[in-house]
Parts: C-alpha cells; sequence; structure tokens
C-alpha cells in the first residue's frame, strides 16, 4: 500500500537535487571550479548532495518500511525492485541516451574516426 505523498519535503527535494546539478557543474565542466573557488555557494552544494542522499533513504524507508516490516522475502524484495526500475530505468536511458549522442557527435568528425583517444566522461 503506499503511503501518501510527503508534500512538506517536495520543495526541500527540488533545492536538494538543484544543489546536486551545480555541485557537479562546478566539478565537471572546465573552468567552474577555478570560477566557484571555496566559496560559501560551492560549500553548500557540497552539504546539498549529502542532505540529498539522506533525504532519499528517509523516504525510501518512509515508502517500503512497511514492505519489509516482517522481513525479506522473495515476493517483497522482487516488488521493491520492480518499483524502483520502472520508476527510475525510463528517466536513466532517457538522459543516457541523450548523453550519448552529443558524446558521439563530438568524439567523431565527418570520416566516423575519432578525434581524441577516448570518449569524454559522461
Amino acid at each position: 500500500m503506499r503511503k501518501g505523498e510527503l508534500s512538506g519535503l517536495t520543495g526541500v527535494r527540488f533545492y536538494a537535487a538543484l544543489f546536486v546539478y551545480w555541485y557537479h557543474v562546478i566539478l565537471i565542466i572546465p573552468g567552474m571550479y577555478a570560477l566557484a573557488g571555496r566559496s560559501l555557494f560551492l560549500d553548500a552544494a557540497e552539504g546539498g548532495v549529502s542532505f540529498f542522499f539522506v533525504l532519499s533513504g528517509f523516504i525510501l524507508t518512509y515508502n517500503y518500511a512497511d514492505v519489509f516490516r516482517d522481513g525479506i522475502s522473495a515476493a517483497s524484495y522482487k516488488r521493491f525492485i520492480w518499483d524502483r526500475l520502472t520508476k527510475i530505468y525510463p528517466v536513466h536511458s532517457c538522459a543516457s541516451t541523450g548523453a550519448l549522442c552529443p558524446s558521439i557527435y563530438y568524439c567523431c568528425n565527418a570520416s566516423g574516426r575519432p578525434r581524441h583517444r577516448r570518449f569524454p566522461v559522461i
């Protein structure tokens, strides 16, 4: 049985995810770390990553505690895995496809041969 949404945490989840995004932008895009430096913004982004993981663990526990309350059975574990895969996999596959296409374009010239020896970090 699905529990009700934790509406009070929806806004908090948005800002925590935004900090995760900013943290990765600062680390991945060349020159952003030098631009950000050791600032309050970077420290907040690092804290946002930790907070996002704690919040995600809380929400998973809140939603699935009753499923695993009596122990882990094969049926409850299958249900958990199915619920997680059907929620995460479509977004993951779209994001991977969206990142793979520009990476292939970036790495290959018109002749189809790689310009660089390895693919950039996706």
